[in-house]
């Protein structure tokens, strides 16, 4: 069996689509703590970056090393193929940067919103890099779900700042990310993708921080470093949420519900920095929603188990 009917045997999108709606609210709380720690604290982003990667790797390790069923660890961690690590990783660690730079400049549910402009971006990468040729009927979906998106930004941008051009490119960095995922995904276990995901934007991330960390870090004040924790934490659980949401889900299927994320960033912005969303973002919102409706009455591989389960 090649990897194309592989990823098509595993599309239960009854799985993947609960896991990917948690997995979207994690991330949005994700950047609300780091929006709050960027406001209330004023610690740089690279900061924030290490953080996110260092603590999640450290939330990971008690996972390999307490369950018995991750033993042996070295062929739990045994890596078959490597091209989609180093892609996913590198990726995966620009995306974050330029998010958490979007966040401190931007608002909250801009910054999401323009990260989980990925959806759109996921078909291209699939494309260059698999050839793999996207129907035109889930191109519907996304179409609609990306004019909800356009409503939702709309009326922000008055003008055009740094923050909306790294922001985008966040989204276009976390496409590639989830690609590279969806195609480990069927031949790697999680906790080895994790392991070796955090693991590299932990050390790298430090690489690149060394010298501020160690000159602010012995200042942090212990509602610093638990509010660190909880940031860490919610960004742990998205990724772990997603890499099991991908072994169940194409990525391009699941591309939809990803913009789910931007209206629990929406919700939590209003409640947490009180900025209530206008009619234009709410009407988007619909908008967002039907399109992950549709990306579901649409799917190629649901209508084909329909027409398999019909009686003749």
């Amino acid at each position: 069996m090649d990897q194309d009917d592989t990823l098509k045997k595993n599309h239960r999108p009854s799985i993947g689509i609960p896991l990917i709606i948690i997995a979207c609210f994690c991330n949005a709380a994700m950047a609300t703590t780091a929006k709050f720690i960027s406001v209330n604290y004023q610690l740089p982003s690279q900061i924030l970056v290490f953080a996110r990667f260092s603590i999640s790797f450290i939330i990971l390790l008690p996972l390999l090393l307490l369950f018995p069923r991750y033993r042996p660890i070295k062929e739990t961690l045994k890596i078959k193929i490597l091209q989609p690590y180093l892609v996913r990783n590198i990726f995966g660690l620009l995306s974050l940067y330029a998010y958490f730079y979007a966040i401190q400049h931007i608002s909250l549910s801009s910054a999401v919103l323009l990260v989980y402009t990925s959806p759109l971006f996921i078909p291209i990468a699939f494309w260059v890099w698999k050839g793999v040729k996207i129907t035109k009927r889930l191109w519907v979906g996304l179409v609609v779900g990306f004019i909800g998106v356009v409503l939702i930004m709309a009326p922000k941008y008055e003008k055009l700042q740094i923050g909306y051009c790294i922001g985008l490119l966040a989204g276009i960095t976390a496409a590639v990310s989830y690609v590279a995922a969806r195609l480990q995904s069927h031949s790697e276990k999680p906790i080895c993708v994790n392991f070796y995901f955090f693991l590299f934007t932990a050390i790298a991330s430090f690489a690149l921080c060394a010298k501020t960390f160690f000159v602010i870090a012995p200042s942090f004040s212990l509602k610093i470093w638990l509010s660190l924790f909880v940031m860490s934490a919610f960004g742990a659980l998205f990724q772990g949420l997603l890499i099991i949401a991908l072994q169940w889900t194409q990525v391009r299927f699941l591309g939809a519900f990803l913009y789910l994320a931007v209206a629990f960033a929406m919700l939590l912005d209003w409640a947490v920095f009180t900025k209530k969303p206008g009619i234009f973002s709410i009407f988007g919102l619909v908008l967002v929603f039907l399109g992950a409706l549709l990306m579901t009455i649409l799917d190629p591989e649901r209508q084909k188990t329909a027409n398999k389960t019909m009686p003749s």
